[in-house]
């Protein structure tokens, strides 16, 4: 737990916290050459905003809400390796959050894929960033799994 002492913040009471604690596990997940709308339903029926990209069980990419509003709409059919982010930021299951974040802010990357033994396990993004820093400033544990997936989608904006 954080808490204040004599008008300083200490940390020294609180375990470290892990990727795993706040990570979308076992992610919906797209292969490469899909159909670019097909991924977006993807996306769209799990909730998420990003989508791991294997062959076979191999990681190759990320797509990311911002590579489909680039590619769509689209004459013709475009594939999810023509638009995805070949290889994304990737970090293990029990890397240590604060860590993983400063990563993710050094690589402007809203996103990175968590791996265990080389398979894809998770999805941690600067959503999942935020809700850590929320619980961290509200000096509670780790709230557990994203938001429920079960809300409508928001509106188209365009």
């Amino acid at each position: 737990m954080i808490s204040r002492r004599d008008g300083a913040w200490w940390a020294d009471e609180r375990p470290v916290t892990t990727v795993q604690d706040y990570m979308t596990a076992a992610p919906a997940v797209v292969q490469p050459d899909e159909a670019v709308e097909r991924a977006r339903a993807v996306m769209l029926e799990a909730g998420v905003h990003h989508l791991p990209v294997l062959a076979g069980n191999r990681l190759v990419g990320l797509l990311g809400e911002p590579d489909l509003r680039v590619a769509l709409p689209s004459e013709g059919t475009r594939l999810v390796k023509d638009v995805m982010v070949p290889l994304p930021l990737t970090v293990t299951h029990d890397a240590n959050l604060v860590d993983v974040s400063r990563e993710m802010l050094r690589a402007r990357s809203s996103a990175a894929v968590v791996t265990q033994d080389a398979d894809v396990v998770g999805v941690f993004t600067l959503t999942d960033a935020l809700r850590a820093l929320i619980d961290a400033l509200a000096g509670v544990a780790p709230t557990g799994p994203p938001m429920p997936r079960d809300r409508p989608p928001r509106a188209s904006r365009g």
